[in-house]
């Protein structure tokens, strides 16, 4: 993992829109740890404005507040003198806001942001100069990620497009960028593609869909009311099940609406249910981060497509131990806000 902060001043007239970037950015996946760090008036007072910024003063400025220990985001109204979007430079990014939404407008704001910042985390992780990652930059725009964007309303395209190309990537691969690294800027783009083209579902980062077979007082019941449920207040996250809200149209849109919702759907796959293999295959489709758990004796009798994944096991009536091992599980993989 990553830690990465996000400066910004205080009196950005942007500032909910950089918050909402921040928030998506950590939701949507978890190798890059996005960290909101908001500047005084007196340290900001540079970033705002419309007088034009030389990349060298803005990254001497940035460098005098940051520690070359951390990897840092700064988040500006001033726009640069070059009419570039954004600079890298070793371990600091300088990212404006100028004119976006006056002239490139749509995609919105956050998705910008969401974009650029994910660019600067790959350049971060690889350890790339500005000089480095010019090597990547296709002069024609292609819809890659690493487009030029001379013309700046190119730069859309790429937001449109959501991807990074082959050769770039390639070329990632052999600055020693891993595939989970790459997994992480894929989910980002996702979601900037979708908002891009106006598909982008609103997606609650702190909600937990559960997926299993609704009974009363028997081990399922109580699987849920004494494990899962507490289980995920106790990392913080919302518990969502189909049944609780009367939903508006059939059962199955309220389960498919909360799936879509829903950042992580847990899913009890110890019984042999059609709905509940239903659902964790539209969970899958939709590139969820899926938690599979299954009583232990009953693990043996999963179909063989689970077979090689990984799933929580414990002990029948051991509703304690189950609470544990899923706290356990979303602390030792997630960073949930």
């Amino acid at each position: 993992m990553l830690d990465i902060v996000v400066r910004y001043c205080a009196m950005h007239p942007k500032v909910r829109k950089i918050r909402q970037a921040i928030g998506a950015l950590n939701g949507l996946q978890n190798y890059f740890h996005y960290i909101a760090d908001e500047l005084g008036i007196d340290e900001g007072r540079w970033t705002l404005g419309r007088d034009e910024l030389s990349w060298r003063d803005a990254f001497q400025r940035c460098s005098d507040y940051s520690s070359k220990r951390r990897s840092v985001v700064y988040v500006i109204e001033a726009p640069f003198d070059d009419n570039w979007f954004s600079h890298e430079e070793e371990h600091i990014s300088v990212i404006t806001t100028s004119d976006w939404e006056e002239h490139y407008a749509p995609p919105a704001l956050a998705s910008y942001l969401c974009y650029q910042i994910a660019q600067a985390s790959l350049c971060f992780e690889a350890e790339l100069t500005e000089d480095m990652e010019l090597r990547l930059v296709h002069e024609t725009t292609n819809g890659c990620m690493f487009d030029m964007c001379e013309y700046k309303k190119d730069i859309r395209i790429g937001m449109s497009a959501g991807v990074i190309c082959p050769s770039c990537k390639a070329t990632l691969r052999m600055y020693g960028t891993g595939e989970e690294v790459l997994d992480a800027v894929r989910r980002i783009l996702r979601y900037v593609r979708q908002d891009a083209v106006g598909m982008r579902e609103l997606v609650r980062w702190n909600a937990a869909f559960v997926v299993m077979r609704f009974t009363e007082f028997d081990e399922n019941a109580h699987a849920y009311e004494y494990g899962i449920q507490p289980a995920l207040k106790d990392v913080g996250l919302a518990c969502v099940r189909a049944d609780e809200n009367p939903p508006h149209g059939t059962i199955l849109d309220s389960v498919c609406k909360g799936i879509r919702s829903s950042r992580f759907v847990i899913v009890k796959v110890d019984e042999q249910n059609l709905n509940v293999f239903f659902e964790l295959g539209y969970a899958l489709g939709l590139d969820k981060d899926v938690l599979l758990i299954s009583e232990q004796s009953l693990i043996g009798h999963l179909p063989t497509d689970l077979n090689n994944w990984t799933c929580l096991t414990y002990t029948k009536g051991d509703y304690k131990g189950l609470r544990n091992a899923i706290v356990n599980f979303f602390k030792d993989k997630y960073r949930i806000a």
